[in-house]
């Protein structure tokens, strides 16, 4: 199936949001073993918010209107992990490096009494800790500011965790960044190569992610130059991609391709497999104007 965080973004890209926050608040729930969330009934109605990472990004930091009580039910630390597990995206980085775990209760608006998020405990932290170092032993995660935005991989660069407030992170600053460290030096050589060779699927998926569904439905116009870019300034992330989708191609199902095309890349297509040919000859032309 594909991943909660994509089925998630679908429904509510779709007119959908309650099943998309449900599907959203179910997967992070299961992964804290506790309920993330208090809905946020007034961002679920209100036109302002457009793209699911919209929602998202008021979720995790945000109060109600008028309120200092947060949207969060469970500790920042503990939700931020298993979002980054469900989606790694680069806006979840800038988020956590925005965060103060340290804000003190206040009270505003109409509140009657003072508010704070839930306190973060030892576990939270390490549980920033462990994913991102995670994914920079695995080549997930990129140390180089230039692979940013068509690197195909988010970026945490060393000197980013620097530039924190020490007040905003307190111990987590210097840990993070300890663990980085030696996270990025234990890392491929090359990353894309390892990532082909033990999970094509996932080099692809996240590539349709990048090009075609992050910021709602791309047009192919739109499509096309930043598949130019991607090549010309990052040329082993594109080879990596034709190689993952070539591998893919070999092995995928037609109900597997379905899915893939419909919630990863956006797609109203019958036909999965065809789609994902065509789009690798559409990858090695460079012209996307007549990819359906």
């Amino acid at each position: 199936m594909p991943g909660d965080y994509f089925r998630a973004k679908y429904l509510w890209e779709h007119g959908d949001r309650d099943g998309a926050f449900e599907l959203l608040r179910q997967a992070i729930g299961t992964k804290i073993g506790a309920d993330p969330f208090v809905r946020p009934d007034h961002l679920m109605a209100g036109s302002s918010i457009g793209e699911f990472e919209s929602l998202v990004a008021n979720l995790l930091p945000g109060t109600f209107v008028n309120s200092a009580q947060p949207f969060l039910l469970a500790p920042f630390g503990r939700i931020w992990a298993a979002l980054w597990e469900l989606d790694p995206y680069i806006g979840w980085i800038d988020l956590l490096l925005r965060y103060d775990f340290f804000r003190a209760p206040e009270a505003i608006g109409f509140d009657l009494e003072e508010f704070a998020p839930p306190p973060n405990e030892q576990r939270d932290f390490d549980a920033i800790i462990h994913t991102l170092e995670a994914s920079a032993r695995s080549g997930r995660l990129s140390p180089d500011p230039a692979d940013d935005p068509n690197g195909g991989r988010p970026v945490l660069a060393l000197a980013s965790i620097d530039a924190v407030d020490d007040a905003r992170w307190g111990a987590l600053k210097a840990r993070l960044k300890s663990r980085l460290t030696d996270g990025y030096a234990a890392s491929p050589a090359d990353p894309w190569k390892r990532r082909v060779e033990e999970d094509p699927e996932a080099v692809v998926i996240d590539f349709l992610h990048h090009l075609f569904s992050r910021y709602g439905e791309a047009s192919n116009s739109s499509i096309e130059p930043r598949w130019r870019a991607i090549r010309r300034a990052h040329p082993a992330y594109a080879e990596a991609v034709r190689s993952a989708l070539a591998k893919l191609l070999d092995s995928v199902t037609a109900t597997r391709a379905a899915d893939i095309v419909k919630f990863d890349a956006r797609r109203d297509t019958p036909d999965g497999v065809a789609w994902l040919r065509e789009l690798a000859q559409v990858l090695d032309t460079g012209s996307f104007r007549n990819l359906r």
